[in-house]
């Protein structure tokens, strides 16, 4: 069972449970992948939206660069591929 510290929100939590989780699956496994990569975005972009409505900076330019590692991963770089590549 994944453990949390306790100063983690519930979005927080749900982040790192998808990050965790894209990590089990196979090559075979495109749908999920792409499900979970699509989650996360929707996840990283209503954090920075909400950073940047409430004036939060630092938050904002922490989470960008943290969404930035997350699309720069081999995972969603090879969602992103099978996705565009399809008929």
């Amino acid at each position: 069972m994944l453990r949390l510290p306790p100063e983690q929100n519930e979005g927080e939590a749900l982040k790192t449970f998808l990050v965790n989780k894209l990590d089990t699956f196979r090559k075979e496994d495109a749908t999920q992948v792409t499900l979970l990569c699509t989650w996360l975005v929707e996840i990283y972009l209503n954090k920075l939206s909400d950073a940047r409505e409430n004036k939060r900076e630092d938050e904002y330019k922490a989470l960008q660069e943290e969404f930035h590692d997350f699309l720069s991963t081999d995972v969603v770089k090879v969602c992103c591929s099978a996705a565009l590549c399809r008929p």
